[in-house]
C-alpha cells in the first residue's frame, strides 16, 4: 500500500490494547490529530485477536471509524481480514496483492469484467429482479452479459454445479440475493463452505457480495462463508477463494432491506471516483437511506431500520482495495532511470496502449520502504512528484497506480552526482523587519507577498561553484523575485541565498492549496540541478450555512425582504473582518438593493451572522420555491477573497406551492396551487370503468402476480423528457412507463432510482390486487376489486388510464384505490416545448401502506437519473397537496406564473376606540375563511387565532388606536390548507378629503393607496406616469364615504406589468382633488 502511495501506519493491539474502547480511542486520536486523518482502516486479525462490536446481536465493524461526530455515519472506510494465524494472514495479504499487482497471470484473460449473477427464487421473486439490475450496471460499465444463475427454475443441485462451473471459468464479481443456508452459504441453490475448498478459480479471485442473513456473521463458532471464501489459498498460492467479501450477520434480514442494499451499491459502482471497495460500501450505505426516510434510528425501528444496516454490513478484505471495473490496461510510464542524492522532484509521463496520456494515475516514490512523494497524473499523463531528498540508501522504486491499470513498478538508480545543489528548506517572511508584506506569521497567506530565503546543500562529492538560482511556481502565487545569485558551496555544505526570493501569493489562494516551488541551480557551463519544496496555503475558507431573514421569513413574492448572511469559518486562520458581496444572477422576478455588508471577525471553527441588510424585493408573479441565485465575495481585512455562489429560495414554501422543477423543467401543480391559476388543475372525473357504465376498455391481469404489466398502443404520439412514444406499460401496481421492457418490482421505490421501471409515470405506485378474493370471506374491503381500464378521449385529447376500486395485495392494508392518469395530446394541448402534459385524478385513495413505505407519487425520467418525487414513505414534498379524495396534479414543462389573490378594497378605519378592517374580495378564487395579523416593529400577531369564516367583510379591533407605524395583514384561506395574502393596510382616521401616502414607498411589489371621502359619490383613483399618460383606474364609481384603501399591483390597464420609475396616483372627487407621488422598482 505504500507502493501504491498511501500513508502506511501499522499498529499493534500492543499499543492500542485489545478492546473495542482501546481500538477506537486510537483511532479517535488518529482522526482528531493527523494532519490528514485516515481514510482506510485494516484490522488484521479475528475477533479474538481484534474484537468487533456487536449492534444488536450482531458483528460489526462500522463503530470503528464513526469518529466525526456522535452520529452512526461512517467517517473512513473499514475493513477486516479474518484470521487466525500467520499462515492466513500472509495469504490474505499475498491475494489481495497479487489481485491488485499481477492481475494478467489469471488462466484466462478477462476474467476481472465477467460476473455470476446468483438468484434464490424462494417465497420472493425479488432475487431475480435485484441480481438483473445489478449485472445490468455492470454491463453499462462495459462489462460483458453476466452469467445468471437462478435457482427456481433451476433445480438447486443443478444451479449449484452452474455456480462452481462459473466460479471456475473465471469471474470478478459474484453477487446472490435469495436465501441462507445459515451463515455457511445460499439455499437455493444450496452452495455452502463445503463447495469452497474445491474451486479451481486459478488466482481468478473475485469480489463476493453476498445480500442475505448470516453469511457475514465472522462470531459463529464455526466460520461462515465469507470467512471461508476469503481464507483460501496459502501465502505461495494465494489465488484460490475470493479476495473480498461483501454480507451480514444478521439471522433474519429482510428481504426489502438486502434489496435495497444490493440496489444501492449498483447505483453507485458506476461511479468512477469510487474505485476502491470501502469507499464503494459506504456509498452503498447513504444511498440505502434515501429509500427509507422514515424508519431511521435503530432505538425507534430496531432490526428494521437504516441505522441497523448501516451496523450490520461488514467487509471481508482490504477497504483500500482498488477492484477491477475494466478489463487492465498496461501504461507506458516514463521516468529518469537514475537519480541523485537529494533530489527532490521527479517528472514522469503515463501513456497508455494507443500513446494516449492517462490522467488521474498516482505517482509513488519509495525507497527503502518510505514514500518519498506521490502525485496524480495531469490531463497531459504528466505530474512532477515533490519529494522528500533523496538518499543513499539504496534504489528507489517508481510505482504508478490506477483505476484498471496493470501497476507499473519501475527503479531509479540513485547515486552521488559530482554536484547536485538541492534547496533543502525555505524561510517565509511576510511582513516586519524581515522583509515581505503581510500579517508576520510566517505562513503564506492570501494576498501576502513572502519574502523567501532558500537554503541550498550541495548533495554533491565536490564544491559546486557559483550559481544562480531561479524560481519558478506552480499553484495560486506568482514571482515577484526570481532569480539570486549564490556563492560556493562545499561538498556537503548549505548556504542561505543571500537575498530572498520572492512570490506574491493570490488573494483566492485557498486554505490548505500547495504553491510547489521550482527551483533551478544553474551552474557554469549551463549545468542545471533541479529541486523543488512545498509551501501549503494557510486562510479562511467559507461554509454557507445559510442565506434569510433574521425571523427566519423567506423572501416573498411582492415584497422586500431584509436577508443576512450566515458563515461558519472552516478554515486555519482567523478572520479579522471584512466584506461580503452578493450579485444576484437570475434578476428575472427579483431585485437586489444593498449589495454589500461586513464581515465581522471569525476565528477558525466560529460561526458570524452579518447584518440583515442585503434587501431583494420580489416581483409578485415570482412563484413561490423559485431559487434565487447569488455570487458571493468574501474578502477579509488581511485581503482574503473567497468567490462561490450561494442561494435563497422564493417562499413560504407551502401547499399553495408548485413543487419543482427537475432538471429537465418539469413542475407540479395540484388543487391547492391556486395562486396559480394559468397552470392549476380542475379536478374533473370522467368514469371510465365499464362496471360504473363507463367507456373503456378493462385490461385483463388473469393470474395473480403472473401478469402484472400489459403494453398498450397510445392514440397519438406523446413526448416525455424530450422523447416520442407510441406505446406505454400499464402496471397493475398503479403507474404506466413509456420503457417497454421487462424490469419490475412490486414493491415501491423512490424517484429517482436507476432500477427497476425507469421512463416512469406514477400516480399512486403500491402493491395493488387487481384479483378477486377466492372467497367473500376474504373480502375484507367489503366490494369486490373492479380492475384497470384504459378510453382515448378523443374530443377532450387525452388517453385515460383508470385503476378503479383496487386493493392492497396484503388484506391488512385496508381500502379501495380509485384514481386516474390521464396524457394529454400535445397536438391538442400544446406546450412551450412540446413534451406532454399529464394529470392525475383522485376519487378515492388511502395513502395506508404503513408495511412497505407507502405509495410512491411523481415521475422518472427515461434514463432513471431525474424526476419528481411528490409522496414516498407517506412523506409529501414541499408543495405537494396530501393525497386525498377530489385532488388532482398537472405535470408539465410550463413555468408557473404568480398571481396572487387579489381584493377590491380593504382599509382600516381608526373610529370609536378602534380599528375597524374592511374588504371586499375582487377575486373568484375560492376562500374557505381570513386571518388578520398586526404587525409592528417586527412583530406579528395573530389576532384570529379561530379564523374568521369566509362570509366575513370587516373585524374591529378594539382598543386599538391610530398607528403609523403598524400594518393590517388580512389572509385568505383556501382549501386544502393553503394561505396567501390577500392585502395590506395602514390605519386611517375618517376626516375630510384625503389621499394617503402610498404604502410602501418605493414599491417592488402591491402598494395601497388609502383614501377618505367626507361623503358618498362618484370617484376616480387613478395612476399615471411621468408624462402624464395614464397607466391605471383603480377606482371610477361611486364609492361611500370614509375611509378606503386600493391595492395597485404594478401592472397596467392591459394587464402587463409597468416599468420601474416614479408615478402619480390621483383622486378625484366632487370636494376636490388629490395627488401624491411615489416610485416603483423593479
Amino acid at each position: 500500500k505504500t507502493r501504491c502511495g498511501l500513508d502506511v501506519v501499522t499498529v499493534s493491539t500492543a499499543t492500542t490494547g485489545a478492546s473495542t474502547e482501546g481500538i477506537k480511542s486510537w483511532l479517535q486520536t488518529a482522526w482528531d490529530t493527523w494532519p490528514v486523518p485516515p481514510a482506510y482502516v485494516l484490522l488484521v486479525g479475528d475477533i479474538g485477536a481484534i474484537p468487533t462490536f456487536s449492534f444488536y446481536g450482531n458483528p460489526s465493524d462500522q463503530p470503528y471509524i464513526q469518529l466525526d461526530g456522535d452520529d452512526w455515519l461512517p467517517d473512513a472506510a473499514i475493513g477486516r481480514f479474518p484470521v487466525e494465524n500467520v499462515t492466513e494472514a500472509e495469504t490474505m495479504v499475498a491475494k489481495t496483492i497479487a489481485y491488485e499487482r499481477q492481475p494478467g497471470l489469471a488462466a484466462s484473460a478477462g476474467w476481472q469484467t465477467r460476473s455470476l449473477m446468483v438468484a434464490g427464487v424462494y417465497a420472493s421473486d425479488t432475487p431475480g429482479y435485484t441480481v438483473d439490475f445489478c449485472g445490468g450496471r455492470l454491463v453499462d460499465m462495459g462489462f460483458p452479459a453476466p452469467t445468471t444463475v437462478s435457482s427456481p427454475p433451476l433445480p438447486s443441485l443443478q444451479g449449484a454445479n452452474a455456480v462452481r462451473a462459473t466460479l471456475n471459468t473465471g469471474v470478478g464479481m459474484v453477487v446472490y440475493r435469495g436465501w441462507a443456508y445459515g451463515t455457511a452459504g445460499w439455499d437455493p441453490p444450496t452452495f455452502t463452505v463445503d463447495d469452497i475448498p474445491s474451486l479451481a478459480t486459478n488466482a481468478m479471485t473475485p469480489v463476493v457480495m453476498s445480500f442475505v442473513c448470516l453469511n457475514g456473521d465472522y462470531t459463529n463458532s464455526s466460520p461462515c462463508f465469507g470467512e471461508v471464501f476469503v481464507r483460501q489459498g496459502t501465502p505461495a498460492a494465494p489465488g484460490k477463494g475470493a479476495v473480498a467479501f461483501i454480507g451480514n450477520g444478521e439471522h433474519w434480514s429482510h428481504t426489502r432491506y438486502n434489496d435495497a442494499m444490493a440496489i444501492g451499491m449498483f447505483e453507485r459502482i458506476v461511479d468512477p471516483e469510487l474505485t476502491a471497495l470501502g469507499p464503494l460500501l459506504n456509498a452503498a450505505k447513504l444511498r440505502f437511506a434515501d429509500y427509507f426516510p422514515n424508519e431511521v434510528a435503530a432505538a425507534e425501528y430496531g432490526e428494521e431500520s437504516v441505522e441497523f444496516y448501516f451496523h450490520i454490513y461488514n467487509l471481508l478484505g482490504d477497504p483500500a482495495l482498488g477492484f477491477w471495473r475494466d478489463e487492465p490496461r498496461a501504461a507506458t510510464v516514463t521516468h529518469p532511470v537514475s537519480v541523485a542524492v537529494g533530489t527532490t522532484a521527479l517528472g514522469v509521463a503515463v501513456v497508455d496502449g494507443g500513446a494516449l496520456p492517462v490522467a488521474g494515475a498516482r505517482v509513488a516514490v519509495v525507497q527503502d520502504g518510505v514514500l518519498l512523494g506521490t502525485g496524480l497524473t495531469g490531463a497531459d499523463g504528466a505530474v512532477r512528484v515533490v519529494l522528500d531528498a533523496v538518499t543513499g540508501a539504496g534504489d528507489v522504486a517508481v510505482v504508478v497506480t490506477g483505476a484498471d491499470l496493470v501497476p507499473y513498478e519501475g527503479v531509479a538508480t540513485t547515486g552521488v552526482a559530482a554536484v547536485n545543489l538541492g534547496a533543502t528548506a525555505v524561510a517565509v517572511a511576510d511582513g516586519g523587519s524581515d522583509g515581505g508584506t503581510g500579517n508576520g506569521d510566517l505562513v503564506a497567506n492570501p494576498g501576502e507577498t513572502l519574502d523567501l530565503t532558500v537554503t541550498v546543500r550541495n548533495h554533491g562529492s565536490v564544491a559546486s561553484g557559483a550559481f544562480s538560482l531561479g524560481l519558478t511556481v506552480d499553484g495560486p502565487a506568482a514571482v515577484a523575485v526570481g532569480a539570486v545569485a549564490v556563492g560556493d558551496i562545499a561538498a556537503g555544505a548549505t548556504l542561505d541565498s543571500p537575498t530572498p526570493l520572492q512570490v506574491a501569493v493570490a488573494p483566492e489562494a485557498a486554505d490548505g492549496a500547495v504553491l510547489t516551488l521550482d527551483f533551478d541551480a544553474t551552474r557554469a557551463g549551463d549545468q542545471h540541478d533541479l529541486s523543488a519544496l512545498e509551501l501549503v496555503v494557510a486562510a479562511p475558507a467559507w461554509e454557507i450555512l445559510g442565506l434569510g431573514a433574521a425571523d427566519g421569513a423567506w423572501p416573498t413574492a411582492g415584497a422586500t425582504t431584509d436577508l443576512a448572511l450566515t458563515l461558519r469559518n472552516t478554515g486555519s486562520v482567523a478572520a479579522a473582518g471584512g466584506t461580503v458581496a452578493l450579485a444576484l444572477t437570475n434578476p428575472t422576478g427579483a431585485v437586489l438593493g444593498t449589495a454589500t455588508a461586513a464581515l465581522p471577525a471569525c476565528a477558525p471553527g466560529a460561526t458570524v451572522t452579518t447584518a440583515a441588510v442585503f434587501d431583494v424585493t420580489v416581483d409578485p408573479a415570482t412563484a413561490a420555491g423559485t431559487q434565487l441565485n447569488f455570487d458571493l465575495t468574501v474578502t477579509t481585512a488581511a485581503g482574503a477573497r473567497t468567490v462561490t455562489t450561494c442561494a435563497s429560495l422564493v417562499g413560504p414554501i407551502d401547499v399553495g406551492a408548485p413543487v419543482g422543477p427537475d432538471a429537465y423543467g418539469y413542475y407540479a401543480y395540484d388543487s391547492a396551487d391556486y395562486d396559480y391559476p394559468a397552470s392549476r388543475p380542475r379536478y374533473e372525473w370522467t368514469e371510465i370503468s365499464t362496471a360504473l357504465g363507463g367507456p373503456g376498455t378493462k385490461l385483463d391481469f388473469p393470474v395473480e402476480n403472473e401478469v402484472v404489466w400489459m403494453v398498450v398502443d397510445l392514440p397519438f404520439t406523446f413526448r416525455y423528457y424530450g422523447q416520442d412514444y407510441t406505446q406505454c406499460r400499464v402496471s397493475d401496481n398503479g403507474w404506466i412507463s413509456f420503457d417497454t421492457g421487462t424490469d419490475y418490482d412490486f414493491y415501491n421505490w423512490t424517484i429517482p432510482t436507476q432500477y427497476g421501471v425507469e421512463a416512469l409515470v406514477a400516480p399512486f405506485w403500491d402493491n395493488l390486487n387487481p384479483q378477486a378474493p377466492a372467497s367473500p370471506e376474504d373480502n375484507v374491503n367489503g366490494l369486490a376489486p373492479d380492475g384497470i381500464y384504459t378510453w382515448h378521449d378523443a374530443a377532450a385529447g387525452a388517453f385515460v388510464v383508470e385503476w378503479s376500486r383496487l386493493p392492497h395485495y396484503k388484506p391488512e392494508i385496508l381500502g379501495l384505490q380509485t384514481f386516474q392518469l390521464r396524457l394529454l395530446d400535445p397536438a391538442q394541448h400544446p406546450t412551450t416545448g412540446g413534451d406532454g402534459e399529464m394529470l392525475f385524478l383522485y376519487r378515492q385513495v388511502t395513502n395506508n401502506d404503513y408495511l412497505r413505505m407507502y405509495a410512491t407519487v411523481g415521475i422518472e425520467s427515461p434514463d432513471g437519473e431525474d424526476g419528481i418525487q411528490l409522496s414516498y414513505g407517506n412523506i409529501n414534498s414541499p408543495g405537494m397537496a396530501p393525497l386525498q379524495p377530489g385532488l388532482a396534479v398537472r405535470i408539465t414543462t410550463e413555468r408557473p406564473v404568480r398571481v396572487p389573490f387579489a381584493l377590491a378594497s380593504f382599509a382600516a378605519t381608526s373610529a370609536g376606540g378602534g380599528v375597524e378592517l374592511r374588504w371586499q374580495p375582487g377575486d373568484e378564487r375560492p376562500v374557505t375563511g381570513w386571518r388578520v395579523l398586526h404587525s409592528r416593529d417586527g412583530t406579528t400577531t395573530d389576532l384570529t387565532p379561530d379564523p374568521l369564516p369566509a362570509a366575513a367583510r370587516s373585524f374591529t379591533v378594539r382598543g386599538a388606536t391610530d398607528d403609523a407605524d403598524a400594518t393590517w395583514i388580512l389572509q385568505a384561506l383556501q382549501p386544502y390548507g393553503a394561505t396567501t395574502e390577500a392585502g395590506r393596510a395602514r390605519t386611517v382616521v375618517t376626516a375630510p378629503l384625503a389621499l394617503q401616502p402610498a404604502w410602501p414607498n418605493p414599491a417592488g411589489g402591491d402598494v395601497t393607496f388609502g383614501f377618505a371621502l367626507p361623503r358618498a359619490g362618484h370617484a376616480r383613483l387613478r395612476v399615471y406616469d411621468v408624462a402624464g399618460r395614464l397607466v391605471r383606474t383603480l377606482i371610477d364609481g361611486d364609492v361611500v364615504a370614509g375611509a378606503g384603501a386600493r391595492v395597485w399591483d404594478g401592472r397596467a390597464d392591459d394587464g402587463h406589468p409597468v416599468a420601474g420609475g416614479v408615478y402619480f396616483f390621483r383622486l378625484e372627487s366632487p370636494d376636490g382633488a388629490r395627488t401624491r407621488k411615489m416610485i416603483l422598482v423593479r
